[in-house]
């Protein structure tokens, strides 16, 4: 970790030391010939109407037949999308608080298409074809996250938990161990390929500073805060734009920082949010919220791969094992622990042909299987094969 010679703010919690160094804003030089630019320009070659979203990301609300006619009728735009799959993909960057991103409601509806597709695939029972797509739309989310502000992040999240939560539904239909198991190698490859949230907060963090000092070396320009925090006629004087700057590089320093630790060991909930401020006190809630968000789809990932690989060994053996530790080291090489504890996932099996499996979510508690109620911090998160 770097330091340099302005302040170092060390945090400490039971036996926890967080090191809250200076932001180092991730520097993505965007290529010439873009991922990005193939995936807007697929977009753009959509059929009108986008039928596939009147299923509300819910393949099988299609039939086989309306499915098929989408897939035709989308092949430009499905061919123009994977012209970017094998380029590198970033955001093209910086962007301030006026930006706006139309874009990525496109992304989510080309994530939609690509389930579409999918199912045309299992359909003609091309389990192979099928589970490529998925992946598919996972890089696709991986990539939109790239030099992205805070909202490219939740809308990647949002993009590769349609594609999971396919995966895992459609997974106990394949009864193919091999295409399973070349799926468990792609998704095996996928966590170490997601932006990291520290380097997603970095970038925030330089899109809110550039938008601070801008404010103060043009007065005119400050009715754009009252706006920003949907209260209009707002005035902040200098003095209290300066304030803003520091105590918010002071917060995102820490929640940089947290970001890069274990789940169960800190969490950004732990981090006082200072008083006093209007735009500090509205913008650090909603920023530190998106390290649970991070942590659940992290959670999704591994639970999804999980249920993969007893899907295997219930084409293999007839039969789910008894415990997850039979899932390695075949053919896992190694067991994915639950994000939020730093433990195994918990796994019930009830019968040959049913199980449960789910995390014990934020509040780390085995809650017995029993859901969150919308809202609450109680209960566990549940990854069964059918949802």
């Amino acid at each position: 970790m770097r330091l340099a010679c302005c302040c170092v703010v060390v945090l400490l919690l039971g036996s926890v030391c967080v090191l809250a160094a200076p932001i180092d804003v991730p520097v993505y030089p965007v290529p010439e010939d873009n991922a990005f630019d193939h995936y807007v320009q697929a977009t753009k070659l959509f059929p009108e109407g986008r039928p596939w979203d009147e299923a509300a990301g819910d393949p099988e609300a299609l039939d086989a037949a309306e499915a098929e006619l989408i897939v035709l009728d989308a092949g430009a735009a499905l061919e123009e999308f994977r012209l970017g799959l094998d380029k590198p993909c970033v955001m093209p960057g910086p962007v301030d608080f006026s930006t706006t991103f139309p874009y990525l409601a496109d992304f989510r509806s080309l994530t939609r298409l690509l389930m579409v597709e999918a199912m045309v695939h299992l359909n003609n029972g091309d389990a192979p074809a099928a589970f490529g797509s998925y992946m598919d739309a996972i890089k696709l989310g991986q990539g939109i996250a790239r030099n992205g502000p805070l909202i490219h992040k939740l809308v990647s999240i949002a993009c590769e938990s349609i594609a999971l939560k396919q995966i895992r539904r459609s997974a106990p239909m394949a009864g193919d161990a091999k295409a399973l198991g070349e799926l468990i190698k792609r998704l095996e490859s996928a966590e170490p390929k997601e932006v990291p949230l520290s380097e997603t907060l970095a970038v925030e963090w330089d899109c809110t500073r550039r938008n601070i000092e801008a404010w103060k070396a043009d007065p005119a320009k400050r009715a754009e805060i009252g706006q920003v925090l949907e209260r209009p006629g707002l005035q902040m004087p200098e003095a209290m734009l300066d304030d803003a700057l520091t105590q918010l590089k002071t917060c995102y320093a820490q929640m940089i920082a947290v970001a890069k630790t274990d789940y169960w060991r800190w969490t950004t909930d732990d981090l006082p949010v200072p008083k006093g401020n209007a735009f500090v006190e509205m913008i650090l809630p909603t920023v530190a919220k998106t390290r649970e968000k991070h942590v659940r789809h992290l959670a999704n990932l591994r639970a999804t791969l999980l249920a993969v690989a007893l899907e295997i060994r219930f084409a293999r053996d007839g039969a789910y094992p008894e415990k997850l530790s039979a899932l390695s080291p075949e053919p896992l090489a190694a067991l994915p622990v639950d994000p939020f504890s730093g433990n195994p996932f918990i796994y019930h099996r009830q019968g040959d042909l049913v199980y449960v499996l789910y995390s014990v979510g934020p509040n780390g508690v085995d809650d017995g299987g029993r859901p969150a109620d919308a809202g609450q911090e109680n209960g566990d998160i549940l990854f069964s094969a059918v949802e």
